[in-house]
């Protein structure tokens, strides 16, 4: 094992001492930025909390909203999240993102895992990039731990 550099041991040193001459005023200026975020926290979450009383759902866009879909595979009906920061909806619901195929249809989570675990053939025959195979592989594995 190699010995630790010189200068590494000086400045650790130098520190520590700095620190045990020091340490009441760093103590007290860590408390006083410590109260001072706090502070700026609670200012902040309270605008945060006036601002969502402000709003009402009518108020809002429609696409802020979930969106009520038709499964094509079940047939039962689900939500579609919405994504702020693409500013759409998820695309892992829709059956075109994966298939890269024109078609308006929406598949729920539980369709797409049990597409790839159980339906290995349709699967495959379906779903012709492998990017997104790998993407959906991946998310299913996710979801199954």
């Amino acid at each position: 094992m190699s010995s630790p550099n010189p200068n590494y041991l000086k400045r650790k040193k130098y520190y520590r001492q700095y620190y045990l001459k020091n340490k009441e005023k760093i103590l007290a200026y860590n408390r006083k930025s410590r109260e001072k975020l706090t502070a700026e926290a609670r200012k902040k979450r309270k605008e945060k909390i006036k601002y969502f009383e402000s709003l009402e759902l009518k108020e809002a866009p429609l696409l802020s909203r979930p969106m009520l879909a038709n499964r094509f595979r079940c047939q039962k009906w689900f939500l579609i999240k919405y994504v702020p920061w693409k500013k759409r909806y998820s695309t892992k619901n829709d059956w075109e993102y994966w298939t890269e195929k024109k078609e308006n249809k929406k598949i729920c989570d539980f369709c797409l895992k049990d597409l790839y675990l159980n339906h290995k053939k349709e699967y495959r025959q379906s779903i012709s990039d492998f990017n997104r195979r790998t993407v959906l592989r991946n998310y299913v594995a996710r979801q199954t731990n």
